[in-house]
């Protein structure tokens, strides 16, 4: 039997695999299982590991991570071809898992796998693991809280979803560090904002927001709550503005050249969440103002590891980037 589990969502899909594997009883453990990195992977090695004859025990695991991928990216066609033939060659007693992140289902693989899928029997299985969507994510959370033997109320679960965004492995790790520290009571807003690091880089998110709306009133507000309980944070809030502003002029360069959304978050390696804020702001931005705003913020550094006021100059790069006219 042959398993191709695919899609965004890598958390559920892992977890997936981990179910069946845990159904399979074999007293010699990992002797029967095999996994490979699909980018180094041989025919040769794939076929004799697929093929060996598992040892006291009926039977053979072999897990692929990124293969198809590799194949339907850069090859080699002749492993491409190879592989399909021997999909229906696959012994009885192995079961293969094919774990990856997309699929090109314009590839003779996956109509091979779709073809094979839809057999009488099937011979192989097909799942799409998909990552929620935005409005979707407090749901998730408070599904992913009942999992873990706990509850959180549905602001906390909003708040939790807007700090993280829809990296669902980091909102799981969260999540059990404030399942934990709530115990048998609901998890809290206020939870959220005393043990999630991410509270900080919302508001930095509202303020650069504001910077592009030329809202300077309202970026100055956000600068002075993070500063009001750590003035020490101006650097850090200094090192935060830059990324956005770098994330910005990157994506505004590349929609310029007609990427899609897609294209930038393959090449940039963002998530789709975070994308999705950086592709609001942009239209508040012209390129050639990036740049100007990039070169003051490397002026403002320098000033501020040279002994100048830290709060001072940070409010003054703040107005300036948030003002009516270019810097």
């Amino acid at each position: 039997m042959i398993y191709l589990f695919y899609g965004t969502d890598d958390l559920t899909r892992d977890e997936a695999l981990a179910k069946l594997l845990n159904r399979v009883d074999d007293p010699l453990g990992d002797m029967n299982c095999a996994r490979f990195d699909g980018d180094k992977l041989t025919y040769g090695e794939l076929r004799h590991a697929c093929d060996s004859i598992p040892f006291l025990s009926d039977r053979r695991i072999v897990i692929i991570e990124g293969l198809l991928h590799r194949l339907a990216k850069r090859g080699p066609k002749e492993f491409a071809e190879q592989l399909k033939s021997y999909l229906p060659q696959v012994p009885e007693y192995t079961r293969l898992f094919l774990m990856e992140s997309e699929v090109d289902k314009r590839m003779a693989l996956w109509k091979k796998l779709s073809e094979m899928a839809s057999g009488k029997p099937p011979t192989v299985y097909l799942k799409e693991f998909v990552l929620p969507k935005e409005q979707e994510l407090p749901d998730w959370i408070q599904r992913r809280a009942r999992q873990h033997q706990g509850l959180i109320d549905r602001r906390a679960a909003t708040d939790l979803a807007t700090f993280v965004g829809d990296n669902v492995r980091l909102l799981d790790q969260e999540l059990r560090k404030l399942v934990t520290y709530a115990g048998d009571r609901p998890v809290t807003q206020d939870d959220v904002r005393l043990l999630v690091p991410y509270v900080q880089e919302a508001s930095i998110w509202e303020m650069v927001d504001a910077i592009g709306s030329k809202n300077a009133k309202r970026a100055l507000n956000l600068a002075q709550q993070v500063l009001t309980d750590e003035p020490s944070k101006a650097i850090y809030l200094h090192l935060m503005i830059t990324r956005q502003i770098r994330l910005l002029l990157q994506v505004a360069e590349l929609l310029s050249l007609g990427k899609t959304q897609g294209d930038i978050q393959r090449i940039l390696g963002m998530s789709s969440f975070v994308l999705g804020k950086i592709v609001k702001q942009v239209p508040n931005f012209t390129v050639p103002r990036l740049e100007q705003a990039f070169d003051r913020l490397l002026e403002s550094d320098v000033a501020m590891k040279s002994g100048a006021d830290q709060i001072m100059t940070l409010n003054l790069l703040i107005a300036e980037l948030a003002s009516q006219r270019a810097a």
